[in-house]
């Protein structure tokens, strides 16, 4: 399983291809680059190693995402259901200008 991170490095759940988990359970699935609900709503895209809402805003990245930036200093709290990930090796390494925009929290995108 490849751990989901958000915009602060949280692991915020699992990409089972397929499947996108949270505590074991499944919250949403890819369809090619589309992501949907598990009441099959659209809740926009995965591409890249980005997931991105409807309007294009970025909402989490798994690791090697091309223009993830994280702050070093951020937390990395970790759901106490969910397994404990080390933060991206490479979540700090985009260069300036070429950074992605943040959408909806994660929360807000698999429960829209």
């Amino acid at each position: 399983m490849t751990p989901i991170f958000d915009s602060c490095g949280k692991v915020v759940g699992w990409l089972k291809d397929p499947f996108i988990l949270e505590a074991n359970h499944c919250v949403a699935f890819l369809a090619g680059e589309a992501v949907y609900a598990m009441k099959g709503t659209y809740l926009g895209r995965f591409r890249g190693g980005l997931f991105r809402d409807r309007d294009g805003g970025a909402v989490a990245f798994v690791d090697g995402a091309a223009g993830v930036a994280v702050s070093a200093s951020a937390p990395h709290a970790v759901d106490p259901q969910i397994l404990p990930v080390a933060p991206p090796s490479n979540a700090v390494a985009a260069p300036p200008g070429e950074l992605v925009s943040w959408g909806l929290s994660w929360e807000e995108f698999v429960r829209a």
